[in-house]
C-alpha cells in the first residue's frame, strides 16, 4: 500500500508539473520565435527581426530591411561570422544595432557603409578581416567599440562621423595598413590600445580628447608626427606613445598643460618638441621641454646627440634624459649648477656622454663627476663672429643684417655689439639693427661681434654704405577741400584748406576762379595762402567760386563750387537830437528830433530814473515828443531817448533832468499815496508821514479792472 501511495503520489506531482508547463505554454506571448527568409535565418522580437545567421553563397551582399514582413533592426551575435565568401556588404537603416561580432572573421570583405541609423555596436564587430580596405560610419554612429577592426590588416580607409564620441579599446590594433585617419572633433575619449600596432604615419588628436596616458597609441611604429589640438590639457600618467620608433616631432598647444615623466617613452627617434608661445606652464627651446620660466628642464628628446641648457635652469627633472641613447654632450651656460636633479636623469645614455661648463663656473673640472656626469673639456671663451653681413642704405640711416656665429663657443649669446668706423655704437639681441642720424653722401664702415657670457667675441668682416636721400615722384596735389564763401557788403570773404597731399612738391599758390553763372565763364587768378577777400561786387548778386593748387608738377583738380551773395549792411540809427524837459502844471514835457543820420525810425524809447543811476525803460512811442504826468513834487527826474529801426535799437541821448516844484501838484492829494508804473512794474508813491507822524504800517489793496 505504502509502494502504491508514493506511486500516486509522484503521479499527481508529474501531473502538476506538467500541467504547468501546458500553462507556461499556453500563455507565454509570442516574444521570441525563430524564422527562415531566404539565405536568412532570423528570431522575431516585439514586431522586430534580428539575423541570426546567413546561410547564403556570399559575393556583393545587400541585406534586407524586412524578413518575414518584419523590419530587420538588429544585426545578431556573430551572425555573418565566418563567412568567408563575402566581398562587400550594404547594411540597410532599417539596422540600429549590430552585436557581437556580427562581421568577424569575414576574411574575403573589402567594404562596408554603416548608416547613421546605427546607434548600437558592439565589440568585435569586423574583427580578424583581412581584407576589409574601406569602412564608411555615417553621421549618427556614436561610438567604435572594442576590437571593432582589430586584425584589419588591409584597412586603408576609416570615415568616422562627427556623432563618434568614442574609440574603445584595440578598435584599430593591428590595422597596420591604416596610415591616415581624421580623428574629428566630438571624439571625447580614446581608450586604451586603440590604436597599437596601427600604421599611422601622422596623427592630429582633437581638443575634444582632453587626455591620453594608457598606451592608447603604443607601437605605431610608422607614426613621425604628432599634434594636439587646442583644448586637448593631459600626457599621462602611462607611455601612451611608447614603441613610437618613427615619431621626430611633437606639437603642442597652449591648453597642454601636464605632461608626465613617460609621456613619450620609447619613441627613440623623437628631435622635436615643440610649444605654443601661449602656453603657460611649458617653453621649447631648441627642441628641448622646459616650464614656463625655463628653470626646470622636463625632457629631451630621445634622437638628440647634443643638449645646451640655459642659465636660467636650476632643477632637472627625473628621467630627463632616460634613454637618450645617442646623447654624447651635455652643455650647461650657466655658472651655477642646477641645485634639484631627479633621478634615472641620464639612465640609459652611453658610456661616453660628457658635461662641458665654463671655467667659472662651480661645476667640477674635467674629468670630475656631477650627479653621475662624467665632465669633459671646458667650453671655449668667447664666440666667433657672425656672418653675412649686409648693410643697406637709406635716408640718413642703414639697416643692417647677420647671421649668428658658426661656432658660438657652446654658450649663448646674451646679446651683439654694432661697430661704425671702429666706435661701439648699438647693442641689440636680434640679428637685425637700423642706425639712425647719418649723413647723406657720407660713407660708414660697420662691424659686428657676438657676446656671452665668457665675454666679447671676434668682430666679423667690415662692410661699408652710404646713406643717400630716396628718389621722391612728384605729382600734382590734391584738390583742396572745404571751400566756404560769406557774404559782406559789396564783398565776399573766401576760405579753404590745403590739400592733404602736396605730391611730393610745395603748394607755390592757388588758382581762384570766379563767375556770375555756375556753369561760367570763370575768371582766373593765382593768389597765395588759404583765403582770398573778393571786394567791390555788387549787392544782391550771386557770386560763384572754385580752387585749385598749384605746384611745381603742375595744377590740381577744381574744388566744388561755392557761392554767396554780398548784401548791404542795415546800421543802427544814431541817438536822438535836441532832448528837452519842462514842467507844466505839474507834468513834465519831453521834446526832440529825429537821429542826424536819417535811418528810418519805427518807435523811441524813453527811459526816467530818479537818478543817473536809476535811469529805466519807462514807455515806448512814435513822435517826438511825450507828456510826463505820473511824477512828484519837489522830486528831480533824469531822461534818456533812444530811437528804433529795423536795424535796432541805437544809442541813447543825453539824458536831462528836470525838478517838479511844490506848487505843481497836478491835483494829486499827496496825503494818499498814489501808482506809478515804470517798465511793466507798479510803484505805490507818496507814502509820507502825516501831521508830523510817521507811519508804522500800510495796508495795500488789488483788484483786477472789471
Amino acid at each position: 500500500m505504502k509502494l502504491i501511495h508514493r506511486c500516486v503520489s509522484i503521479a499527481l506531482v508529474l501531473i502538476v508539473i506538467l500541467s504547468l508547463c501546458i500553462s507556461i505554454v499556453v500563455f507565454l506571448p509570442d516574444v521570441i520565435k525563430a524564422e527562415q527568409d531566404g539565405d536568412y535565418s532570423f528570431t522575431v522580437s516585439d514586431g522586430n527581426a534580428t539575423i541570426t545567421a546567413y546561410t547564403g553563397d556570399g559575393g556583393v551582399i545587400t541585406i534586407p530591411s524586412t524578413l518575414g514582413g518584419y523590419p530587420v533592426t538588429t544585426i545578431g551575435t556573430s551572425a555573418f561570422s565566418l563567412g568567408y565568401s563575402i566581398t562587400s556588404l550594404t547594411i540597410p537603416n532599417s539596422v540600429t544595432t549590430l552585436e557581437y561580432e556580427a562581421f568577424s572573421g569575414c576574411t574575403s570583405l573589402t567594404s562596408v557603409v554603416i548608416p547613421g541609423s546605427v546607434t548600437s555596436i558592439w565589440r568585435g564587430t569586423f574583427m580578424g578581416c583581412p581584407s576589409l580596405t574601406s569602412v564608411t560610419l555615417s553621421e549618427g554612429v556614436r561610438s567604435i567599440p572594442d576590437q571593432m577592426f582589430y586584425g584589419c590588416h588591409a584597412l586603408t580607409s576609416v570615415t568616422i562621423p562627427s556623432t563618434v564620441e568614442l574609440i574603445g579599446e584595440y578598435a584599430f590594433l593591428e590595422c597596420s595598413s591604416l596610415t591616415t585617419l581624421t580623428i574629428p572633433e566630438g571624439v571625447t575619449s580614446i581608450l586604451p590600445f586603440a590604436f597599437q600596432y596601427s600604421g599611422l604615419t601622422s596623427l592630429t588628436i582633437p581638443g575634444t580628447v582632453e587626455s591620453v596616458g594608457w598606451y592608447e597609441f603604443t607601437d605605431c611604429s610608422a607614426l613621425t608626427s604628432l599634434t594636439f589640438s587646442e583644448g586637448f590639457k593631459s600626457i599621462g600618467p602611462q607611455e601612451p606613445f611608447s614603441g613610437c620608433t618613427s615619431l621626430t616631432t611633437v606639437n603642442i598647444p597652449s591648453s597642454l598643460t601636464s605632461i608626465s615623466a613617460y609621456g613619450f617613452q620609447g619613441c627613440p627617434s623623437l628631435t622635436s618638441i615643440n610649444v605654443d608661445e601661449d602656453n603657460p606652464a611649458y617653453t621649447s627651446i631648441d627642441g628641448v621641454l622646459y616650464d614656463k620660466a625655463a628653470t626646470e628642464l622636463i625632457l629631451c628628446p630621445w634622437a638628440m646627440k647634443s643638449a645646451t641648457i640655459p642659465a636660467s635652469v636650476t632643477s632637472i627633472g627625473e628621467y630627463a634624459f632616460g634613454e637618450c641613447k645617442a646623447l654624447t654632450s651635455i652643455t650647461f651656460l650657466g655658472l651655477e649648477a642646477p641645485t634639484n636633479v631627479g633621478p634615472g636623469w641620464i639612465s640609459s645614455t652611453p658610456a661616453e656622454i660628457r658635461g662641458h661648463a665654463y671655467t667659472a663656473s662651480n661645476f667640477p673640472p674635467p674629468g670630475g663627476v656631477w650627479n653621475g656626469l662624467t665632465m669633459g673639456d671646458y667650453i671655449s671663451e668667447k664666440s666667433g663672429s657672425p656672418t653675412g653681413l649686409v648693410v643697406d642704405p637709406g635716408n640718413n640711416q642703414v639697416t643692417l643684417r647677420w647671421n649668428a656665429p658658426l661656432n658660438t663657443g657652446g654658450a649663448e649669446i646674451d646679446h651683439y655689439i654694432i661697430y661704425m668706423n671702429g666706435t661701439d655704437v648699438a647693442h641689440v639681441e636680434g640679428t637685425m639693427k637700423t642706425i639712425t642720424g647719418l649723413t647723406n653722401g657720407v660713407s660708414y664702415d660697420f662691424a659686428v661681434a657676438a657676446h656671452t657670457v665668457a665675454g666679447t667675441g671676434t668682430m666679423g668682416e667690415s662692410v661699408s654704405a652710404t646713406p643717400r636721400a630716396p628718389l621722391t615722384l612728384v605729382l600734382p596735389p590734391n584738390a583742396p577741400t572745404d571751400l566756404t564763401a560769406t557774404p559782406g557788403d559789396g564783398q565776399v570773404q573766401l576760405l579753404w584748406t590745403a590739400p592733404n597731399d602736396d605730391g611730393g612738391s610745395p603748394i607755390t599758390g592757388y588758382n581762384l576762379s570766379w563767375a556770375l553763372t555756375v556753369g561760367g565763364p570763370y575768371t582766373s587768378s593765382v593768389v597765395d595762402g588759404t583765403s582770398y577777400l573778393h571786394e567791390g561786387l555788387e549787392n544782391g548778386r550771386t557770386y560763384y567760386y572754385k580752387v585749385a593748387a598749384i605746384n611745381a608738377m603742375g595744377e590740381s583738380e577744381m574744388t566744388e563750387v561755392a557761392s554767396a551773395t554780398p548784401l548791404a549792411t542795415i546800421q543802427l540809427p544814431s541817438a536822438p537830437n535836441k532832448l528837452d524837459a519842462s514842467v507844466n502844471d505839474g507834468t513834465v514835457s519831453l521834446t526832440w528830433t529825429s537821429p542826424a543820420d536819417g535811418s528810418q525810425i519805427s518807435s523811441y524809447k524813453i527811459y526816467r530814473g530818479t537818478s543817473p543811476a536809476t535811469i529805466g525803460l519807462l514807455t515806448s512811442i512814435s513822435g517826438t515828443s511825450f507828456l510826463d504826468t505820473n511824477v512828484l513834487s519837489n522830486q528831480t527826474y533824469y531822461y534818456q531817448v533812444s530811437a528804433v529801426s529795423a536795424a535796432g535799437e541805437g544809442e541813447r541821448s543825453a539824458d536831462v533832468s528836470v525838478t517838479v516844484p511844490a506848487s505843481s501838484d497836478n491835483g494829486q492829494d499827496h496825503s494818499r499815496p498814489f501808482l506809478d508804473t515804470l517798465e511793466g512794474q507798479v510803484a505805490i508813491v507818496g507814502l509820507i508821514a502825516v501831521a508830523g507822524v510817521g507811519a508804522v504800517t500800510y495796508a495795500v489793496w488789488r483788484r483786477r479792472r472789471p
